[in-house]
């Protein structure tokens, strides 16, 4: 006589790990050895420099197909799997029930990331209030007249391009002139003071092209915010696992577990041993371990989940575990009394039975 069956998986828990890294990056301005000479500001950026600095953690579980725990309903005759409703990735979601609960599950990659990366800022180049000037050569001529000869001094003009320095010192001037204007502004001391909105834009107006100006001097800080999500499945529970989720450096940011640079960051996994009652009870009782027609289940387990470096512990969090947990059975009589009964698909575990 011919059989049928109906595959389903149950879950397993993958641990997805979110980091939050900000870059900085530091810009020296071009006339920043003069910045306390012309200005009197002694804290600037003297160096372009790169840096990283993790800025947040987050563990969360998701669930993956365990393709070590797979099923078969089988039934002589084709009827009766239309009540059983199994999720696209194969999860067990419900028996006898009218509506599939929704669930979109998470795809799994190794490790991933975002940049969210703007363009970053940068000094522009204001213009100098000239950029070349003009010099007078004086020289001499020797005119002889009556046996005597005179020194005759004669000018000429040439234009040549300002020195560094001399540019610096030129935008340092309009610096001042700059806060002067302001400042008179905001005093009300010229005739025709504007008012309303047309002050206000003009000391927003003056307040940005200061800042444009000083970064020449001071240099520029910029922030960007990488996200990163790292993702690793823990074995099948009854002791502790500790993995390389990836490395880190101040100043190379994230690389992965595989690579040299930086230092290890690691995800550890403690089972908490939730379910040992479950399967000391089993071990005890041989009749229920006998009993193998029905659906099978998980009881899901916990785990104490931690992310470290070397140093310290930088996350502690206990999360539910599924394949750290039991498996139990829902008797094939249960199901044939139409009784209606439904499942954690994250977990694999029984919601409940109507």
């Amino acid at each position: 006589m011919k059989s049928y069956g109906l595959y389903y998986k149950l879950p397993a828990t993958a641990l997805k790990v979110d980091v939050t890294v900000v870059r900085t990056d530091k810009i020296a301005g071009p006339y920043s050895q003069y910045a306390s000479e012309f200005l009197g500001i002694d804290e600037v950026i003297t160096a372009d420099e790169v840096s990283y600095k993790i800025v947040g953690i987050n563990v969360d579980g998701i669930p993956v197909p365990d393709t070590s725990k797979m099923f078969l309903i089988r039934s002589k005759k084709c009827r009766g799997f239309e009540n059983i409703a199994v999720s696209p990735q194969g999860f067990l979601c419900s028996v006898n029930q009218d509506v599939l609960p929704e669930f979109n599950m998470e795809e799994l990659n190794v490790a991933d990331y975002e940049n969210n990366f703007r363009e970053l800022t940068r000094i522009k180049n204001l213009p100098a209030r000239k950029l070349f000037k003009e010099d007078i050569d004086t020289i001499y001529k020797y005119v002889s007249n009556d046996s005597v000869t005179r020194k005759i001094p004669t000018y000429k003009k040439y234009i040549s391009r300002k020195t560094e320095e001399e540019v610096a010192k030129d935008a340092a001037d309009f610096i001042v002139k700059l806060r002067k204007r302001k400042s008179k502004l905001m005093m009300g001391i010229y005739t025709n003071h504007p008012k309303g909105s047309a002050y206000v834009n003009m000391i927003s107006d003056m307040d940005k092209l200061e800042s444009e100006y000083l970064s020449l001097f001071t240099g520029v800080t910029d922030e960007q915010t990488m996200n990163y999500s790292f993702y690793f499945v823990p074995g099948d529970g009854s002791h502790t696992e500790s993995s390389v989720l990836f490395r880190f450096s101040d100043s190379g940011g994230i690389f992965e577990s595989s690579e040299n640079n930086g230092q290890p960051y690691y995800i550890g996994c403690a089972d908490n041993g939730q379910t040992t009652a479950i399967d000391s009870l089993m071990a005890h009782n041989p009749k229920l371990a006998k009993n193998t027609k029905g659906l099978v289940y998980r009881i899901p387990g916990e785990a104490k989940i931690t992310i470290s470096n070397d140093e310290k512990i930088l996350l502690e969090k206990t999360l539910t575990i599924a394949q750290y947990g039991s498996l139990s059975l829902i008797p094939a009589k249960t199901i044939k009394k139409g009784k209606k009964i439904e499942f954690f698909i994250c977990t694999g575990g029984l919601k409940g039975i109507w």
